[in-house]
């Protein structure tokens, strides 16, 4: 067993506060007036050669005034100054409209009802969306994945040119015809954007599942945030809104029964969208055995997704109060995979002693692996077809990923792959007495090497979480570069990051000194 996962186990209470803030994050938002979020104007948001705008929307009205959006970003600034996209009401209907080519199609002095339309039942949940396609120059609307009218535009991409200081909303409109802002009374949930024209197909795909790492999806905001201000743009492009809540609006139920970003597959029942990562959930006999164990008897199962961009060095486990039945665990690399990466079952006595699993051997765990970029599954299981309560928690080990010396052997410099604490609780600079130095002379010159005290990169104290940590080092006579010297953990329980997971022992570096033998010349 790796000592990491008794430094995690430590932290049981405070994991537990933080599952309760995540069952709280399941959730949409109910927009009142004066209620929005705000998300500011980047380049990354503004789709060119095709557009899709979805959600999930949940109507407060049967009429809506005009300019009353769901999601606009769009400036109308008159008849040759236009740019962006909108879906918002006009004329009695939810429309989407966007604004192509040069930017002066006039939309207001054609008309905005000329746009395609669409009418929302009061007080249900239903799925919208816009696209553009710039190969047809069509705009669409659609209702629960079904396309309901189109318009032909003059064609074009979608023009950005006069965008200006305008931000990206959701519940609000601006800079409207009249100059009154509009804003959205009902429901609103699961927003994402898209660079590409999402099709019939593809909406019904997406609409109730997880879009994370598929083509062309360059914003989404899933409002699982939980009364919190800031609603999350959970793709890479990091798009963050700001809730301003105004008026009467409140956090309500999420749109799915499942909170979870939904897998499309059908051997997926969860994505993990970010680590750490915890889940409370139940197996039961009806949920069907989709998994293979290689070494143990199996039964019913529920299977995690997650997409890794580069290598990552992870653990899992279901080490916590809530499992009580025996579970395993296995990770693949395939949907439906016979072949395991790896698989556990049982922990010992001192497996999670704070966490209390009793008894102890129905916690599993993978303490240590090491998996490539790429997709895996981490299912959970039943020995011999238990069922029961669980609770798992993933995340990433710290590792390691660099090393420097000093030139005249005076520091030797650690980058680690995250901030590193001293406790495990996420506090406290790292100390001299968290890690060992050995010293290999290995053909030099120089006697031996100790550690003097710690700084940061720029010389300064260290605070804690520092990344990157000099070790000011003492040599003992000349180096020749030969010698060698090994930093390590004295312990798996020395050193943490912000979740309480220590560094463990193996992730050592060995550096050789510097040459400080001054030349000379024979005769």
């Amino acid at each position: 067993m790796g000592g990491s996962m008794l430094n995690r186990s430590v932290l049981i209470f405070l994991i537990s506060i933080n599952y309760l803030q995540l069952s709280a994050q399941e959730a949409s938002f109910d927009f009142n007036e004066n209620d929005y979020v705000n998300i500011s104007s980047d380049v990354s948001l503004q789709a060119s050669a095709g557009v899709t705008i979805e959600c999930w929307v949940k109507a407060g009205l049967d009429n809506y005034s005009n300019f009353a959006p769901i999601v606009h970003y769009m400036r109308l600034g008159g008849e040759t100054e236009e740019s962006g996209f909108a879906m918002q009401y006009f004329d009695g209907e939810l429309r989407f409209m966007v604004n192509v080519g040069t930017g002066g199609y006039d939309i207001v002095g054609d008309g905005l009802q000329l746009w395609p339309g669409m009418t929302l039942e009061q007080n249900v949940w239903t799925h919208v969306a816009g696209t553009y396609d710039v190969s047809t120059g069509q705009a669409k609307i659609f209702k629960n994945g079904v396309e309901q009218s189109s318009f032909n535009t003059e064609g074009g991409n979608v023009n950005w040119d006069f965008i200006e200081a305008i931000d990206m909303k959701i519940g609000k409109s601006e800079i409207n015809p009249g100059g009154s802002d509009g804003y959205f009374d009902g429901g609103v949930d699961e927003v994402r954007l898209w660079n590409i024209a999402l099709d019939e197909a593809a909406l019904q795909n997406f609409m109730s599942n997880c879009p994370l790492g598929e083509t062309g999806l360059i914003g989404y905001w899933n409002f699982n945030d939980g009364d919190d201000d800031t609603i999350e743009d959970l793709t890479d492009s990091g798009n963050d809104g700001t809730l301003v809540n105004n008026g009467e609006g409140d956090w309500d139920s999420d749109v799915h029964d499942d909170p979870l970003c939904l897998g499309s597959g059908a051997c997926v029942d969860s994505v993990v969208i970010s680590l750490p990562f915890f889940h409370s959930s139940s197996l039961d006999e009806s949920m069907g055995d989709d998994w293979t164990f290689q070494s143990y008897p199996h039964g019913a199962d529920y299977a995690y997704e997650i997409t890794l961009s580069t290598q990552r060095n992870l653990y899992v486990d279901t080490c916590d109060p809530l499992t009580d039945f025996d579970t395993i665990l296995a990770i693949k690399d395939e949907c439906g995979n016979d072949v395991s990466i790896t698989e556990f079952d049982d922990g010992t006595e001192d497996f999670c002693p704070e966490a209390s699993v009793d008894p102890p051997y129905f916690a599993s765990i993978i303490d240590s692996v090491t998996l490539e970029a790429g997709t895996y599954y981490i299912i959970v299981d039943g020995y011999s077809g238990n069922t029961g309560n669980y609770k798992l928690a993933m995340g990433t080990l710290p590792e390691i990923i660099g090393s420097a010396i000093a030139p005249d052997d005076s520091y030797l410099e650690i980058q680690f792959s995250e901030g590193m604490y001293t406790d495990a609780t996420g506090n406290g600079a790292l100390e001299v007495s968290d890690f060992e130095i050995s010293f290999d002379q290995n053909g030099g010159t120089a006697d031996g090497v100790s550690i003097d005290y710690l700084t940061n990169n720029t010389g300064d104290p260290l605070e804690g979480g520092e990344d990157t940590v000099r070790f000011v080092i003492n040599v003992e006579g000349e180096s020749t570069g030969n010698e060698l010297v090994t930093i390590r953990p004295q312990t798996n329980a020395s050193i943490f990051n912000s979740f309480g997971i220590g560094l463990l022992r193996s992730a050592d570096i060995t550096q050789q000194l510097s040459d400080q033998l001054v030349p000379f010349l024979t005769s």
